[in-house]
């Protein structure tokens, strides 16, 4: 399968392309842990209380950026 990942975010006000992107490189293993924590917690919650919805449930990571086909 071939993937084609589009290397500009879609949803930021300075559009800097990834490979080119020095001022976010910073990564803090701790806080990328807790955030992970913080997203299984909140789905067992929506899990339960979604129960009775029978509309569309979109997962707990869903940024909302645009995904295109080219």
């Amino acid at each position: 399968m071939r993937v084609k990942i589009w290397p500009v975010p879609v949803e930021a006000e300075h559009k800097i392309r990834f490979p080119d992107d020095a001022q976010h490189a910073a990564y803090d293993p701790d806080y990328a842990n807790r955030h992970w924590r913080i997203l299984v917690q909140t789905d067992d919650v929506f899990k339960q209380f979604r129960a009775s919805f029978l509309g569309k449930c979109s997962p707990v990571h869903f940024s909302g950026a645009v995904s295109t086909s080219r």
